[in-house]
């Protein structure tokens, strides 16, 4: 980690995108300049990988155009970029807070659900992916499922 800070800091632009910290730092940088140009709208879902690899050309023309990452790797910024600012915060954290509004009984299970997902959203674009869309509805529905039951249905099976 040490070594890709350093690279960071001193290196070259036309070795940053073999790193793999590194390319996910000037991704962030592509896609904040997007969304200054852009904020309120945004570019729309189709038009962000040509953006991406646009936007890499113009501002680290020593990059190859297949080193460019066609999405940035946080969920908020992918969003903010192909729907603006206000509706990116509206949706995503719909999705992160509504679950907890649900039900009473089941809190702890749905801020469990919230939390997962907010780490995810910081780490990878979870919801521009088939598998992020297969974990986010893996858990919302084993959730749902389990707040379906009554409690003292859960509890009886526990105790047999």
């Amino acid at each position: 980690m040490r070594y890709e800070i350093s690279q960071y800091d001193n290196g070259k632009d036309h070795i940053q995108y073999t790193l793999s910290d590194n390319n996910r730092l000037l991704s962030y940088e592509v896609a904040l300049i997007s969304i200054k140009e852009h904020p309120f709208f945004g570019i729309g879902s189709g038009d962000v990988r040509p953006e991406m690899i646009r936007l890499y050309g113009q501002e680290f023309p020593t990059i190859p155009e297949s080193g460019a990452l066609r999405l940035p790797h946080i969920q908020f910024l992918s969003s903010a970029m192909a729907i603006g600012i206000p509706l990116s915060l509206l949706t995503l954290f719909g999705m992160l807070i509504s679950p907890m509004l649900n039900r009473e009984k089941h809190k702890l299970y749905m801020g469990l659900l919230s939390l997962l997902l907010f780490l995810s959203f910081m780490i990878d674009a979870m919801l521009e992916v088939q598998f992020g869309i297969l974990v986010l509805v893996f858990f919302a529905l084993l959730m749902q499922k389990f707040m379906n039951k009554p409690v003292s249905n859960i509890q009886n099976k526990n105790n047999d």
